[in-house]
């Protein structure tokens, strides 16, 4: 399953008319890795993330930004696919988290 970062690395390179190949020696990994990215089996680690941004000339909010619409799509399909009950249990929990995390700040 292709990820939204994953769409996005390859856009970027076939934009400037790279193979996997040469985006690989730019950013000193392999075309397999490339190849992976690139249809979702692995994410790139935060450093290669700066590495795509320099050696295809996008920001590095090209691909966090789409990752995070990407993890917003993924918490609305579980979400969706939960029964009622587990819906409001969901809920619940995610009100206390928020709750936790107030009360964090007031220590800090």
């Amino acid at each position: 399953m292709q990820n939204q970062y994953s769409i996005k690395i390859k856009q970027a390179r076939q934009k400037l008319n790279l193979s996997q190949v040469e985006l690989g020696r730019k950013i000193n990994v392999s075309q397999q890795t490339i190849a992976s990215w690139e249809v979702g089996r692995t994410e790139p680690k935060s450093d290669n993330y700066k590495a795509l941004s320099e050696a295809l000339h996008v920001p590095i909010s090209y691909f966090v930004d789409n990752q995070s619409t990407y993890l917003q799509l993924s918490f609305n399909t579980l979400y969706d696919s939960l029964d009622e009950s587990d819906k409001q249990k969901t809920i619940e929990y995610m009100k206390l988290l928020q709750k936790q995390a107030k009360e964090r700040k007031t220590f800090e």
